[in-house]
């Protein structure tokens, strides 16, 4: 009587292995943006009583103060931080919100000590809606370029600001 061998065979073993090593290659880079981009959402969240600062000082004014954080009545820049937040900063005149971020975010390129720019805009209701990233917008009838500050890589930038 001959005995049924059973098992895998070592070519499909090492195929299964090579698979997983594929699976993992292309797995890891992306969990890792992801997991930046999670920090990045970390400023977008402490910036939010900061926008809405601005925009009912708009809505209440129809102008912007001259003044940075203090004159939209929010803590000053460098109190508004978080684990990876450095600060989060108003511009003078223009509304416009820098976060600047910690050097504990990582990522390949580095997003560490990098910046992102909140722009706000208003439609023709006069309500305030906010522009990030790299695009080029009209704030209050003056054209503003946010490239300048924005310094985060695109590719870490949250879903709302990607265009």
């Amino acid at each position: 009587m001959t005995q049924q061998v059973r098992g895998f065979t070592l070519i499909e073993l090492m195929i299964v292995v090579a698979i997983i090593g594929i699976l993992a290659a292309i797995a890891i880079p992306a969990y890792l943006d992801n997991t930046v981009r999670s920090k990045v959402t970390e400023g977008l969240s402490l910036a939010e009583p900061v926008q809405l600062a601005v925009a009912e000082t708009y809505d209440e004014t129809d102008t912007l103060p001259g003044g940075t954080n203090n004159s939209y009545y929010v803590a000053a820049a460098a109190n508004i931080s978080g684990k990876y937040i450095q600060s989060v900063a108003v511009a003078a005149g223009t509304g416009i919100i820098t976060i600047t971020y910690s050097n504990a975010l990582g990522g390949v390129p580095t997003a560490d000590g990098t910046v992102l720019t909140l722009v706000p805009i208003t439609g023709s209701d006069g309500e305030v809606a906010w522009e990030c990233g790299y695009s080029t917008v009209q704030v209050f009838g003056k054209t503003q370029n946010p490239t300048g500050k924005t310094t985060i890589p695109q590719k870490y930038l949250p879903a709302t600001c990607r265009s």
